[in-house]
């Protein structure tokens, strides 16, 4: 498997990743945005994920589920289920609903890594074109899993608003982790220049 952070990401995207987290480069990577100077710890802030008492990490109904520890919670989009098994070290079930076809995407996060059923599930990661009032505008809608490659490609072209590239569910989760963990200060992923 290819890991994620060889994912070209379009021109359109470095951009607006530029922009909206401020950084001091355009990324030509999802490993390069990742490792950017300037980034913030996470897309978006962590302290949001943590949810309120009635298990809701979004305050509405979400096509995003994890289930840790027995309780289900409904977030934003599908990489706050990831960030959120990340953060909390657990096992987790996730179910997210292809805003395409309105299929189901279930994902298993455990000690070993992720597993998706389907097999062929794919996660997509982008922005919308123009500015958004916040990030659950700006980003949440375009952070989706799709039962396949396929499926991701036909919503892409109808969704003209964002520009977005996809990766599989074992890239996703090893870029959900990778977020989580602090930007070098001089950019290079290994802390030296």
């Amino acid at each position: 498997m290819t890991t994620y952070a060889t994912i070209p990401l379009p021109a359109d995207l470095g951009q607006r990743l530029r922009l909206v987290q401020g950084l001091q480069t355009v990324p030509a990577t999802l490993g390069d945005y990742v490792a950017a100077r300037g980034r913030h710890r996470s897309v978006v802030d962590p302290s949001r994920l943590y949810c309120d008492s009635a298990q809701s990490c979004c305050g509405v109904h979400s096509e995003h589920e994890i289930t840790m520890t027995g309780t289900p919670r409904q977030t934003h989009c599908v990489l706050d289920t990831l960030l959120l098994a990340g953060l909390e070290g657990a096992s987790a079930s996730v179910r997210s609903v292809s805003p395409l076809s309105g299929d189901v995407v279930r994902l298993e996060i455990g000690r070993h890594g992720v597993t998706a059923e389907p097999r062929s599930a794919v996660v997509s990661f982008g922005l919308r074109n123009d500015e958004g009032e916040n990030v659950f505008e700006t980003l949440c809608p375009y952070v989706n899993a799709f039962p396949s490659d396929a499926e991701y490609q036909r919503w892409a072209q109808a969704t003209p608003q964002a520009v977005t590239v996809a990766m599989s569910v074992a890239q996703a989760w090893e870029f959900a982790r990778d977020l989580l963990a602090p930007a070098p200060e001089n950019g290079a992923p290994d802390g030296s220049s």
